[in-house]
């Protein structure tokens, strides 16, 4: 393992503060290691979804152009954008998560 910086809102570590507190992670490397590790792999399952999706020929044409421009990145905000979460979210999650705690 390596270490790295991280920067994150206070809201953020305050989350992982009492994640920690009600003993669901022992610290909070452990809480953020378990993150990533869901986000990389969530990514590369929806990376090899595009791509299988691509190249079955299904993708229209006209998406197809418009990816060609894109990062992969701003693909996978967009998949993120369009899930059911994301359009019922309102305001940022964690203030909710926080008034209740």
């Amino acid at each position: 393992m390596k270490m790295i910086t991280l920067f994150l809102p206070e809201k953020y570590l305050e989350m992982l503060d009492t994640l920690v507190a009600e003993n669901l992670y022992p610290n909070r490397s452990e809480a953020l290691r378990i993150a990533t590790h869901k986000f990389i792999t969530e990514s590369v399952l929806m990376l090899k979804s595009i791509e299988t999706h691509e190249a079955s020929g299904a993708a229209k044409p006209l998406a197809a152009k418009s990816r060609e421009k894109k990062s992969d990145a701003s693909i996978m905000d967009e998949t993120l954008d369009d899930s059911p979460a994301a359009t019922k979210a309102k305001g940022d999650p964690f203030d909710e998560l926080l008034e209740t705690s």
